[in-house]
C-alpha cells in the first residue's frame, strides 16, 4: 500500500513538471515568435511548437536532477546564500547551453544557414531569451528554496510534536510506577498499623504522604524541574520510607547551592532511592545507606551500598531506562552507572538552566 502511495505521488510530480515545463516551452516560444513577426504561430510551425515543448521538458529534467544533487553536495540548512547562488549560476548556465543547442540545431535545419549565423539573425530573439530564462531560472530557484525551507519547518514541527508526546509518555510512566498499587498498598498497611501504635505520628505519615503526591501532581505537566524542588520532595518521600522501614535506612543529601539551581526531570531522585530500597534487604544491624552528592558542579552522584537482594523484585532497568530516555531529550552527556560488588552508583549530568530556551520549568 504504501509503494502504491508513494509511487502515485511520484507520478503526480512528474505529471506537475510535464504540465510546468510545456506551459513555459509554449510561452517562451510564442513570445519571441510574436514580438519577431508581429503575429501568432499557426499549424505551419507545428514542428517548432513541438520541439519547444520537448526542449522545455528535457531541459526541466536535467535541472531536477541536477538540483537533487546539489541539495546533497550544497546543505540548504548549512548555506541557504551559496545553494541559492550556485543553483541560480548552474541552472541559468545549463538552460542557456542546452536551449541554445537545441533550438539552434533546429533553426540550421529548418532555414539551412550555418550555425554562427544564428546569431547575427536572432541575436534579438537570443537577448529576449535569454532575460526571459534568467527570470523563469530566478523564480524557480527561489520556489524551490521555499518549498525546501516549508518542509523542514514542517519536518522541525512534526519531530518536535514527536519528542514532546514521547516526553509526556515518560512522564506518565514515571507517574504511574509513583502511584503504583503496590505503592499505595504499603503505605496504607503503614498508616494502618501506626493508627494504633501512634496516632500523631500516622498524622505526619498521613501530611507526608498527601504532600509527596501534591508534588507528583503539581509537575506531572513540567518536564524538568530545579534541583532543588527535587531534594525536597525526596526528602519527604525518606521520610515515609524511614517511618515504613523502622530507621533501617539513611539518606545523606549535600548538594551545593549552584547545582540546586539546576534542573532535573522530576520524581529522577525519588525512583533512584526507591530502586535502592526495593533491590536490597536491610535491617537496623544492616541499615541501607543512600547518598545524593554533587561533585565538580557538573555532576550529582547518587550511590547506595549493596545488600542481599530480595528474591522476587522487578528489574531496576526499568526505572533507570526512564531517566536515561527523558535525560535524551536535554543533553548529549550520558548517565554513567556503576554497580560495584559494594556499592551501586548512578552520576546524573547537571542540566543547566541557560542550556534551555524554552521548556516547561517549575
Amino acid at each position: 500500500m504504501k509503494f502504491i502511495i508513494n509511487f502515485l505521488s511520484m507520478i503526480k510530480r512528474y505529471a506537475l513538471g510535464l504540465v510546468v515545463c510545456s506551459v513555459l516551452g509554449l510561452f517562451i516560444f510564442f513570445f519571441l515568435f510574436y514580438t519577431q513577426t508581429g503575429i501568432f504561430p499557426d499549424q505551419k510551425f507545428f514542428i517548432e511548437l513541438t520541439a519547444s515543448i520537448v526542449t522545455a521538458n528535457f531541459i526541466g529534467f536535467i535541472l531536477y536532477k541536477i538540483n537533487i544533487q546539489l541539495d546533497k553536495i550544497i546543505s540548504w540548512r548549512e548555506r541557504a546564500s551559496l545553494r541559492l547562488l550556485t543553483g541560480i549560476i548552474s541552472n541559468y548556465l545549463i538552460t542557456s547551453v542546452l536551449g541554445l543547442s537545441i533550438i539552434g540545431a533546429l533553426i540550421v535545419y529548418r532555414n539551412e544557414i550555418e550555425f554562427m549565423e544564428i546569431f547575427s539573425q536572432f541575436r534579438e530573439s537570443i537577448v529576449k531569451a535569454a532575460i526571459i530564462v534568467l527570470c523563469i531560472i530566478l523564480i524557480y530557484s527561489v520556489i524551490h528554496m521555499t518549498l525546501f525551507s516549508y518542509h523542514e519547518y514542517s519536518v522541525v514541527q512534526i519531530e518536535k510534536v514527536k519528542l514532546e508526546r514521547k516526553q509526556i509518555a515518560l512522564q506518565f510512566e514515571a507517574l504511574r510506577n509513583q502511584l503504583s498499587p503496590h505503592y499505595l498498598f504499603n503505605c496504607f498497611n503503614t498508616i494502618s498499623s501506626l493508627v494504633y501504635k501512634d496516632t500523631e505520628l500516622a498524622e505526619t505519615f498521613i501530611r507526608g504522604l498527601a504532600q509527596t503526591y501534591q508534588y507528583v501532581m503539581m509537575n506531572n505537566e513540567n518536564q524538568l524541574v530545579k534541583v532543588s524542588g527535587e531534594i525536597e520532595f525526596v526528602k519527604s518521600y525518606y521520610y515515609l520510607m524511614k517511618v515504613r522501614f523502622d530507621n533501617s535506612i539513611d539518606l545523606s543529601i549535600r548538594i551545593s547551592e549552584a547545582v540546586s539551581s539546576t534542573l532535573i526531570p522530576p520524581l529522577t531522585f525519588q525512583i533512584l532511592v526507591e530502586n535502592a530500597i526495593k533491590h536490597n534487604i536491610f535491617s537496623k544491624d544492616a541499615p541501607l545507606k543512600i547518598e545524593i552528592n554533587s561533585i565538580n558542579e557538573k555532576e550529582i552522584l547518587i550511590s547506595n551500598n549493596i545488600l542481599g537482594q530480595p528474591k522476587k523484585v522487578t528489574s531496576f532497568k526499568v526505572g533507570l531506562e526512564n531517566i536515561t530516555r527523558r535525560y535524551n531529550f536535554f543533553t548529549n552527556r550520558p548517565i554513567q552507572i556503576d554497580k560495584g560488588s559494594e556499592e551501586f552508583k548512578v552520576i546524573l549530568p547537571v542540566i543547566e538552566t541557560d542550556f534551555l530556551k524554552k521548556k516547561n520549568v517549575a
